[in-house]
């Protein structure tokens, strides 16, 4: 029986969402009988990370999305990638990379992994206004999070927008689905999805990769009252990071799923 696999990339929002996230996936149905292998999980994703380039958080450094081992890994990859979702956008935004560089980036991704499935999702970045977000929230969290960026909230709010403008144009072109996110989903935080929306935001965005009967009605763990723990075995480490300048390298997968699924992680 031919193996499966999903594809996710992203950053914070990944690695702080990953027990949601991997009890969204698990839930999937893709068969119409429920049956079939158990899913594996590639994933580009991580505190901070860059598409286009080496991102550091404290003393860690992360390579790129479009230069990590992800895309050898899917290359090898004898099964079948029924879906990728490509998420957490923005970073590249506050690192003050030009919006044209973040969509030639994101192009770069969706033209590789069009090579692998035909079921794209790429999240729309959330709203920035002067009108929703005030100038006091807008600086503490900015500098909270990346203290060197020097953009102004009229500034960012711009580029975001433009941001999202180049990905419906490249929706367009390139036929991946674009998935817009609520505003509910967010509280005082602007980038982060809150805990309680999760697992909301998860099944959207891979109905949308994977098509509406991707997901099994009641199968998160916010439904089914499940908890995601028990479904992962060992915790995914990066295939390649460097700590305290120190490079630190993973042979993948670097952990399971109870269902037994791998997950590789990069």
């Amino acid at each position: 029986m031919t193996s499966r696999a999903v594809v996710v990339l992203g950053a914070s929002n990944v690695a702080r969402g990953w027990p949601s996230l991997v009890d969204t996936i698990v839930g999937l149905n893709i068969s119409e009988k429920l049956a079939g292998p158990a899913t594996d999980i590639f994933a580009a994703a991580g505190h901070g990370r860059s598409y286009g380039a080496s991102s550091r958080v404290l003393a860690r450094v992360l390579p790129s999305i479009v230069d990590c081992g992800l895309w050898s890994a899917l290359q090898a990859y004898d099964g079948e990638v029924r879906g990728a979702l490509v998420t957490d956008i923005g970073n590249d935004l506050l690192y003050e990379y030009a919006v044209d560089d973040v969509l030639r980036w994101v192009a770069t991704c969706v033209e590789r992994l069009a090579s692998h499935t035909d079921r794209i999702a790429v999240t729309l970045l959330p709203n920035v206004s002067t009108e929703n977000i005030g100038r006091l929230r807008f600086l503490f969290f900015r500098t909270l999070f990346v203290p060197a960026c020097r953009l102004g909230r009229e500034e960012l709010a711009r580029r975001v927008a433009a941001l999202n403008d180049g990905l419906r144009r490249l929706a367009a072109t390139m036929q991946f689905e674009l998935v817009e996110q609520d505003s509910d989903w967010y509280g005082m935080d602007p980038i982060h999805v809150l805990s309680r929306s999760r697992h909301r935001a998860w099944e959207r965005m891979f109905s949308t990769a994977l098509g509406r009967s991707g997901l099994r009605n009641g199968a998160s763990g916010e439904a089914s009252g499940r908890q995601c723990p028990s479904r992962q075995r060992g915790r995914p480490r990066a295939a390649r990071r460097w700590m305290f300048g120190v490079e630190q390298c993973t042979v993948q997968p670097s952990a399971r799923l109870a269902s037994g699924g791998a997950i590789s992680w990069f």
